[in-house]
């Protein structure tokens, strides 16, 4: 489980502005969503009409806070009585022993494939069940069956890199998203809650072999394949250095 930046609303997000659903779900400690990214989400989710699962699709650079903003959505929706379902692209990394062999991090570490052969069985409609192999840390690195149940299931939340790249050598995962939204935060800041990520995990890297991930995984993987798909977002979201949200803007290709 990745360590949660502890995000903290700024004074322009806790305004009037804010839903009476929203605000309740403040005062209880459990969202930290901006205010302005509420009515998206819950504006969307309210005129979908589809017969599959609405998809939110959240992506950005490491260390940013992805799987922190997909549990507040998460606990935002299920709050306003929506069924949630979180996929990680983390969920489909390769076994460890194939990624032992390809080395530093890179797109070639995930198995897009079968990410989009699920994702694509979610958003058909009509299945109720989807079985596939998903990555976890814990008890060991390894694949493990995951039964994905879909019964009522009403919003699925994509978190990862690539949630919204429309490349077709990373996925083309946007091709399967409703709502895109891309989070971003300073290089200096990343890098940061990056290492404290690591230093959370029960088994990591040491600060050496962090500086090496960072410089020759992490960082041309942002420039060359996390970055380009800012454009397709619909929201885009910054954590500014004390961890408070802004929503900078909504629609930023124009």
């Amino acid at each position: 489980m990745k360590s949660a930046p502890n995000w903290r609303m700024s004074s322009s997000t806790t305004s009037s502005n804010c839903l009476p659903i929203a605000r309740n779900l403040l005062d209880d400690g459990m969202s930290h969503i901006p205010a302005e990214l509420e009515t998206h989400l819950l504006d969307d989710a309210r005129r979908w009409t589809g017969t599959r699962p609405f998809v939110i699709g959240i992506g950005g650079p490491s260390g940013v806070g992805k799987s922190t903003l997909a549990n507040g959505i998460r606990q935002l929706l299920e709050h306003a009585e929506y069924r949630v379902l979180i996929v990680g692209v983390d969920d489909f990394f390769k076994d460890p022993r194939q990624r032992e062999k390809l080395g530093e991090w890179g797109p070639d570490h995930i198995r897009f494939a079968e990410l989009r052969r699920v994702l694509d069985l979610i958003v058909a409609g009509g299945e109720k069940v989807v079985e596939t192999m998903q990555y976890r840390r814990v008890p060991a690195k390894a694949l493990y069956p995951w039964t994905i149940v879909l019964d009522d299931i009403s919003v699925v939340i994509l978190e990862g890199l690539y949630a919204i790249s429309n490349e077709l050598r990373l996925g083309s995962l946007l091709d399967v998203v409703d709502l895109p939204v891309f989070i971003e935060a300073p290089e200096e800041d990343r890098k940061r809650w990056r290492f404290e990520q690591e230093a959370a995990k029960p088994v990591s890297k040491d600060t050496e072999q962090m500086e090496k991930h960072w410089l020759e995984g992490i960082l041309p993987d942002t420039r060359n394949n996390v970055m380009p798909s800012r454009a397709n977002t619909r929201v885009l979201v910054r954590v500014d250095p004390e961890h408070d949200l802004h929503v900078e803007a909504s629609d930023p290709r124009g």
